[in-house]
């Protein structure tokens, strides 16, 4: 079985609208060991202006279920982080430490309006870089700015952005109706990272090794190979991917 990493999750029971409880918890991270995952970023959502549970709260969370599961699985690794909506000025926030970048490195995974315009991005994107951070753009497929836009993308790494797509948007769902432009963008060296953006056994299960699985493309399983072996490495060592 392939090892993976999922680098977007919201698997903390009882912070945002994923896991309910600790039991829905326990159960997910069951579903993700089955899955082949075996390092999970737990990124809940951070709304600047909303009530969102603080980064000492989420560490003392993480703590707990990191303890709970390395009975079971002791080779599973538990990071933390936050998925942070970008609103101008949310950078200030990061920087007074009342959010919580990926694994405590200067990455930071950022989810905007899907309908957010192409200039407003490439704004936050600046804004991040030069406060000193590594911006993560959570679930780029679904923004309607960037679609079949290739070049937009580029220009987004260009300017210091790196790219997360969502694991069962490679086989189109939910969210997901474009599968032949995402598994493009990855076959052309445009993604990052890889997350499942799990939320409850009701609802966007862990899935990872089950949609790799059905992947035709020999190109984009190489390029899924190569992300989950190099990538999130230089992630966790604060490193430039």
């Amino acid at each position: 079985m392939s090892v993976y990493t999922d680098i977007h999750s919201h698997i903390l029971p009882g912070v945002d609208d994923g896991s309910k409880n600790m039991e829905e918890t326990l159960a997910l991270l069951k579903l993700c060991y089955e899955e082949g995952t075996r390092r999970i970023f737990a990124t809940p959502h951070y709304v600047p202006g909303h009530k969102s549970a603080s980064p000492e709260h989420l560490r003392k969370l993480r703590t707990e279920v990191a303890e709970k599961i390395k009975e079971t699985y002791p080779d599973m690794e538990l990071y933390g982080g936050n998925e942070i909506y970008y609103k101008e000025g949310v950078v200030k926030d990061v920087k007074a430490g009342k959010v919580l970048t990926l694994a405590d490195t200067d990455y930071c995974l950022v989810e905007f309006n899907t309908r957010l315009e192409y200039k407003k991005i490439f704004h936050a994107v600046k804004e991040f870089t030069e406060a000193g951070y590594r911006p993560i753009l959570a679930h780029v497929e679904r923004y309607d700015c960037l679609y079949q836009q290739s070049e937009l993308i580029e220009d987004l790494i260009d300017a210091g952005a790196y790219i997360q797509i969502n694991a069962e948007s490679l086989l189109g769902g939910l969210f997901d109706r474009h599968s032949k432009y995402v598994q493009k963008i990855l076959k052309d060296g445009l993604v990052h990272f890889i997350g499942s953006d799990c939320h409850r056994l009701d609802f966007r299960k862990p899935r990872m090794g089950s949609v790799f699985q059905k992947i035709k493309n020999e190109a984009v399983k190489e390029e899924i190979e190569e992300i989950m072996a190099v990538n999130v490495e230089k992630l966790l060592k604060n490193e430039w991917v």
